[in-house]
């Protein structure tokens, strides 16, 4: 019978287990703090628009995708499909549909295809090819055929026979470089940037996909990314299983952290501007805030109690008074650096702890704040402070109201993807991947919109009329993307772009154009039906005073703006329906409401 294994003491044991506690930096009061010294004033993001570009949807989309990576594409796509083409066998190549080269026209009709069908949602994909629900828009490729190309759809070059392993990401080059190359050149970010993770949907079968149950998207392709409300700078493939693709280690900070540094170093960076980047918890450390300080990069964001180097009197939860607000300041250990990090400790509704190194102590901002859920620990200060009233204007340090202002780019970015995605049922994975082509979208869209409002500017200053310039037309992320589509598709579309900017308002139950200084109405039928000659037209008295629809369309300009129009008493009953109008009849709003149309009036 064999001996057993002496154990032993449960108190030894767990003392043997218990990891001796790591000694805290050597950390100085927060009011000797000193922020990054930045004698640049903050900027606003600006496009970088070649001359001469067409402000249309599919000339600012041509500048993602040109003509040369679309060949490369299309040349990959037929080396594909030729490969799989010629492994089936011979007895088996009368059942399957012959493979026709594809072209660039093609393609460019596929991606408006795939675009179109991220706006307008069907249950299956054969349904926009039905007259029943909806129909594709002119110029599209035939279902088989968009099929077709779907299932033969490739981006890389096929291997040399004698190459290696590839890298998982492969698959996805030379188009992925090209477009986060293409995304720095054509715009320079604002001062506040923003790094987080994007999540690509993914839940079939694959050793690169991560589980994120607190996500809206729990399981996918996780990619750091950097961007600027809204727009994508850079990002980076990570991997469950290798390490993040690209990257360029830095010894000092973790995989993860050498990410983030790297896609903050790929900011450019003039003369005249700066950057402050911010994150969450799962980036900020002091190793990485020091070493960008040290890159002229400020940063600020949350932490967690386990990040590294954080000083042990900032790992306190003990509950304090609601508000309250400390910190220390984190010196380096090298001597005579200067890279200190503040770290602050804000007692709200929760324990907050943050990182920065571009906010001084103590700067506040008043703001309109909420009546927090009070506890037994802030129940006296919350109703010292607030009393009955539900919001209330209070002082809260300045970096906090920066974190809520500026942390939420990457969170737009995702927002306007997901909002119109093109994401499809797949059943090769890396596909999910070609989430590329919504980034380059969404980019397109918000250079558009920059380059449209530079070109309103230029014409004020040109003394050009604004009003009739074709760059100030309203257009939505719906609107960019179905004018893509169709152009990518062939339509003939840009000249509607080109057109006086027609805003519509709705006014007294009538549309007509906002911009137009005699009475144009935009619809046929309201104009017959104002002054149509079977119909007696009266001023009738109402019970409630309108504004006069003449007024209301024609008020004056006064040094102070606009001057309000006049409250009208009658109503016109023979006009459907009645329009109100402030003078009597046979006035000038009479006059001017009945002139035009079919003759008649009353």
């Amino acid at each position: 019978m064999s001996a057993k294994r002496a154990r032993k003491p449960l108190a030894e044991a767990s003392a043997n287990r218990r990891k001796k506690p790591k000694e805290s930096s050597a950390t100085a009061p927060a009011e000797t703090f000193t922020p990054i010294s930045h004698r640049k004033p903050d900027h606003t993001g600006e496009p970088r628009i070649p001359e001469g570009t067409t402000l249309s949807p599919l000339s600012i989309f041509s500048l993602y995708w040109g003509d040369e990576i679309l060949e490369e594409i299309v040349t990959a796509t037929n080396l594909y499909a030729k490969s799989k083409q010629n492994g089936i066998p011979p007895e088996l190549r009368d059942l399957q549909r012959e493979w026709r080269p594809l072209t660039v026209s093609e393609l460019k009709r596929f991606l408006g295809a795939t675009i179109f069908m991220g706006v307008t949602k069907a249950p299956q994909r054969a349904d926009y090819w039905s007259r029943a629900f909806v129909n594709m828009p002119k110029g599209s490729l035939p279902l088989r055929r968009y099929e077709q190309i779907k299932r033969y759809l490739h981006i890389s070059m096929p291997p040399p026979p004698n190459a290696g392993k590839p890298k998982w990401t492969d698959k996805l080059e030379p188009l992925s470089s090209h477009l986060r190359r293409r995304s720095r050149e054509l715009y320079l970010p604002s001062t506040h940037v923003a790094t987080d993770e994007m999540m690509v949907r993914f839940k079939g079968r694959s050793a690169h996909t991560v589980r994120m149950p607190s996500k809206p998207i729990s399981c996918g392709y996780k990619i750091l990314a950097i961007c600027d409300a809204g727009y994508t700078i850079d990002w980076l493939y990570t991997s469950r299983i290798y390490s993040i693709d690209g990257l360029d280690k830095v010894a000092e900070l973790t995989p993860t952290g050498s990410a983030i540094f790297q896609l903050c170093c790929s900011l450019e960076a003039p003369a005249d501007h700066r950057y402050i980047v911010y994150m969450d918890n799962a980036f900020t450390t002091i190793p990485l805030l020091r070493l960008l300080r040290s890159n002229s990069i400020g940063t600020c964001g949350t932490t967690r109690l386990n990040s590294a180097d954080l000083p042990i009197e900032m790992k306190s939860d003990l509950k304090q008074v609601w508000n309250t607000l400390d910190g220390c300041v984190v010196k380096p250990t090298e001597s005579g650096c200067s890279d200190d990090v503040l770290c602050i400790r804000w007692e709200d509704s929760n324990i907050v702890r943050f990182l920065t190194t571009v906010h001084p102590w103590n700067e506040v901002t008043l703001k309109l704040r909420r009546k927090p859920r009070t506890t037994s620990t802030n129940a006296t200060a919350i109703r010292r402070i607030f009393g009955e009233s539900e919001r209330k204007a209070l002082f809260v340090p300045t970096i906090v109201d920066d974190y809520n202002n500026h942390m939420n780019g990457v969170d737009l970015a995702d927002q306007r993807r997901a909002a119109y995605t093109t994401h499809q049922r797949t059943q090769r994975n890396w596909l999910c991947l070609f989430f590329l082509l919504d980034i380059s979208v969404v980019n397109a869209h918000i250079l558009m919109q920059f380059g449209r409002d530079e070109a309103f500017i230029d014409a004020i200053d040109t003394g050009c009329n604004p009003a009739t310039a074709p760059f100030r037309q309203a257009c939505s992320a719906a609107s960019f993307r179905r004018l893509l589509a169709k152009e990518l598709m062939g339509t003939k579309v840009a000249s509607k772009l080109r057109v006086r900017r027609t805003y519509v308002k709705k006014t007294d139950r009538f549309v007509f154009h906002a911009r137009t200084k005699d009475l144009e109405w935009a619809r046929g039928a309201v104009d017959a039906a104002r002054s149509n000659a079977d119909r007696r037209h009266t001023l009738v008295a109402m019970v409630k005073k309108r504004r006069c629809i003449v007024c209301r369309f024609e008020f004056k300009k006064t040094k102070c703006g606009r001057q309000a129009p006049k409250l009208a008493k009658y109503e016109c009953t023979g006009c459907q329906p009645a329009a109100a109008l402030c003078a009597p009849e046979g006035g000038e709003c009479w006059d001017k409401w009945h002139s035009r149309g079919a003759e008649g009036s009353a």
